[in-house]
């Protein structure tokens, strides 16, 4: 997903390792605009808001310091 965010620009991402736990997914803005989420189901967005089915998982992530160099 954090390339869809980076407009496929992978050389902005960096090696992480980030395992957290399962939560509920607290949406802001409106996802049926969003590139990231438009093509999910609405009742599968639902669920995930009540649901704690997402977990926070990472290998590559747009560390700060490279997105203000962006």
């Amino acid at each position: 997903m954090a390339t869809v965010i980076a407009n496929d620009n992978y050389k902005i991402l960096s090696k992480v390792f980030i395992y957290g736990e399962n939560l509920p997914i607290s949406w802001n803005g409106n996802q049926e605009k969003s590139k990231m989420w438009r093509a999910f189901p609405s009742d599968t967005r639902d669920k995930m808001t009540v649901n704690d089915i997402s977990i926070h998982v990472h290998d590559y992530s747009i560390k700060t310091d490279t997105y203000y160099k962006c």
